[in-house]
């Protein structure tokens, strides 16, 4: 899912499935978000800290490490942990 917002574009949520990665899927996917999304504002994407497959993925396409931070509230789970998450942006 890619969101045009007012101040800022996120992506998030793109998966492809083990039988098609590494096949040009997932960059096929990444393109057609950027040519949707435009080139006004900086894309920002949210990754779990230890998927080093997406956060490779992610830079290979334009993206930098901007820093950490939860990807979820502990309050939403029961045992009050939160994911690692790593904050990426694609400067446009």
């Amino acid at each position: 899912m890619v969101k045009n917002e007012e101040n800022i574009n996120t992506t998030e949520s793109l998966y492809v499935l083990p039988a098609f990665q590494s096949q040009g899927v997932g960059g096929s996917l990444i393109e057609k978000a950027f040519t949707w999304l435009g080139a006004g504002k900086d894309i920002h994407v949210d990754v779990v800290t230890y998927n080093e497959q997406a956060i490779n993925f992610y830079q290979k396409h334009g993206f930098v490490k901007r820093g950490k931070r939860p990807l979820s509230d502990p309050a939403d789970f029961p045992s009050g942990k939160s994911f690692p998450g790593t904050e990426m942006v694609r400067k446009n």
